[in-house]
């Protein structure tokens, strides 16, 4: 298996990690369109904004397909802070490390920028991410209950304050 790590736009990423996002999140946590349409237009927004070097998209490629993504939005939450978006990978491929490859890119960038922190939501139940999380740095600040895409979920913020 030939796994690469890539970074940037190519021709239809966007499809790619919105498919990734809808497959998974309907699968674990029973989410539907409200959700991947979500995906979609956010992405579709964030795209755009690579021209900022503060932003970056990483992406796994096997054999021309994208099996997981991460990026940074290092414009949307104010100066030197970044946050962490559209961290995805197919289950088929989590458990050997990849995940932990993709996390390690978009935090050496939010280094690289000097970023004073760095902000993620997500869901509750998530274990293998939150491992990951915790691993990094991250320190879960808050959690509620949320019924923002007709179901009702645990959402939760994690922050990971600048390594010194």
């Amino acid at each position: 298996m030939n796994v690469q790590l890539r970074t940037g736009y190519r021709p239809g990423l966007i499809g790619e990690v919105v498919r990734l996002h809808g497959h998974y999140y309907s699968r674990y946590q029973g989410l539907g369109l409200e959700f991947e349409s979500q995906v979609a237009r956010e992405m579709g927004e964030f795209i755009p904004r690579l021209a900022n070097p503060k932003n970056g998209i990483w992406y796994v490629d096997i054999q021309n397909a994208c099996v997981g993504s991460i990026s940074i939005d290092g414009e949307a939450m104010g100066e030197k802070h970044g946050k962490l978006r559209w961290f995805i990978l197919d289950a088929r491929y989590q458990g050997r490390g990849i995940g932990r490859q993709l996390l390690t890119a978009a935090l050496d960038h939010c280094d690289r920028f000097e970023f004073n922190q760095v902000t993620l939501f997500t869901f509750a139940g998530l274990d293998a991410a939150k491992k990951l999380y915790l691993s990094a740095g991250f320190v879960l600040e808050e959690t509620w209950s949320s019924n923002r895409w007709d179901r009702q979920l645990m959402e939760q913020k994690y922050v990971r304050q600048r390594q010194e």
